[in-house]
């Protein structure tokens, strides 16, 4: 099941990775990287999303 969700998060100025990681009832949780999952057509990549950010000065 989907959850939306929202954080508001404190960040110095420079470079981030926003990193989002799940957990299910069982405390399964998602592949670091895609070739942990990896497979020829590409089925259940499940693997952790990255964002890359960059914060201003003054922001």
């Amino acid at each position: 099941t989907w959850r939306f969700w929202e954080a508001t998060v404190t960040l110095s100025p420079g470079e981030h990775a926003l990193i989002v990681r799940v957990q299910d009832s069982l405390g399964m949780v998602q592949p670091l990287q895609p070739a942990d999952v990896w497979n020829f057509k590409g089925y259940m990549n499940n693997s952790l999303h990255r964002v890359c950010v960059h914060i201003n000065e003054g922001t």
